[in-house]
């Protein structure tokens, strides 16, 4: 729709509005700041404590980790569309909620496994078609799409097994059947509550510039924090210099 196109050029401009003053008024406060450090008003201002080490450390830990998962995250991701193959278990984002509650003429069996809302991160794992069951949840390629229910059905045609599979939510079975080549993986109850919701925005033009932003504004901040730094650091030099001048002058008297 033109008034869909038209909102997201005016969310960029508010946007690019947004990152300019923000900018801006992040330098402005930067040269207020150091021109108190060179006036003396802010002597020491910037020097370390304990509890900013700490947190500091545990920003940086945090950040290593979170790095850590988005690669590891991203390589899968990767693989998986690259080759239908991944390691061990695929992480995938939930887009409805064709799975998250049972219709009444659905009848599980003992012991099958939950289903699960819309916008989790489901974990999907590798299992050979042989083993799967009535009451299974398996993701399968349906056109570009990969959909993930469960399987109400199993025969056999020309030595060949097929499932007939069906959203728990849903009064229907799906249309068509999958075969055991179609199958991605089965899912066992492994799951991040809304964390695919966080992710499909992410993925997002939108989601992609807000990450963008924020990464901008991480850089800034601490480019200009060293600045801040370096700027403490030569104005105890000064001091020290100067305190150090008026001790000889005082030890030659």
């Amino acid at each position: 729709m033109w008034w869909a196109m038209v909102l997201k050029i005016v969310c960029a401009a508010f946007g690019a509005v947004f990152i300019v003053l923000g900018t801006a008024q992040m330098i402005v406060s930067y040269r207020r700041v150091r021109a108190d450090i060179y006036g003396g008003l802010r002597d020491n201002c910037l020097r370390p404590k304990l509890i900013r080490r700490v947190l500091s450390a545990l920003l940086c830990a945090l950040c290593v980790v979170l790095c850590a998962a988005t690669l590891l995250f991203t390589a899968n991701s990767a693989l998986f569309r690259l080759t239908g193959k991944y390691v061990y278990m695929c992480p995938l984002a939930v887009k409805s909620g064709s799975m998250s509650y049972i219709h009444p003429s659905l009848t599980l069996p003992e012991g099958a496994t939950e289903g699960f809302n819309a916008f989790d991160l489901v974990f999907i794992e590798h299992i050979d078609g042989e083993k799967l069951k009535v009451g299974d949840i398996i993701a399968f390629w349906c056109g570009e799409e990969i959909v993930i229910h469960r399987i109400v059905e199993i025969f056999e045609r020309d030595g060949a097994r097929y499932f007939a599979t069906r959203g728990d939510a849903n009064a229907v079975a799906d249309e068509g059947y999958v075969s055991e080549d179609g199958v991605v993986g089965a899912y066992y109850g492994v799951k991040a509550a809304y964390l695919g919701g966080g992710l499909l925005f992410l993925g997002s033009a939108e989601g992609l510039c807000l990450l963008g932003a924020a990464l901008y504004f991480c850089v800034i901040s601490s480019v200009l924090n060293s600045r801040l730094k370096q700027a403490e650091a030569r104005r105890r030099e000064v001091l020290r210099a100067a305190a150090e001048e008026r001790g000889s002058g005082a030890a030659e008297t």
